[in-house]
């Protein structure tokens, strides 16, 4: 698997039929990762299932592991996914973990690369860096779009304020 993303890591089993708590990232907790391909310990395997839980925890139904047996041998692994596949589930604006140190096109012909980013159950908040300079701007379409490619910055730095 070439180009791997961490989507989270395995916890303890969940139940009798193969199923176990994942520690998923906020952004993509709502992604549909149904058939999506991974990687467990350099295992290919198929996501059946992620579903909520309680208190903001997910599960993880993995294809072809049905008990508790199965399921407890990937505890404690990192799972991991192809950026492409990720880019594919959510085309409007993707998991900026994807873009993390990465130089974003821009309309001020600026070098900005997005250094980190926050996630609050409202919203997501990008931390860039332009030369000594870091600005915090809110991840939504009319500030960025993804082009298919490059996560692009559509509108103008200036009107952000750098952070202090």
């Amino acid at each position: 698997m070439t180009n791997k993303v961490k989507l989270g890591k395995i916890g303890k089993p969940h139940g009798l039929k193969g199923y176990a708590y994942i520690h998923l990232n906020d952004f993509i907790k709502g992604y549909d990762f149904s058939n999506v391909p991974v990687e467990i310990n350099n295992k290919e395997l198929y996501i059946d299932e992620v579903k909520t839980h309680l208190k903001n925890r997910n599960l993880v139904k993995i294809k072809n592991i049905n008990t508790i047996e199965q399921i407890k041998l990937y505890r404690d692994n990192f799972i991991y996914t192809n950026k492409n596949t990720l880019l594919n589930i959510n085309k409007s604006l993707p998991w900026p973990e994807l873009f993390l140190k990465e130089p974003l096109a821009n309309i001020d012909n600026l070098k900005i690369i997005l250094s980190n980013y926050l996630v609050s159950g409202l919203q997501t908040v990008l931390e860039l860096k332009v030369e000594n300079s870091v600005y915090l701007v809110p991840y939504v379409e009319s500030n960025f779009v993804f082009d298919g490619e490059f996560l692009v910055m559509v509108s103008s730095l200036t009107i952000h304020n750098p952070v202090e």
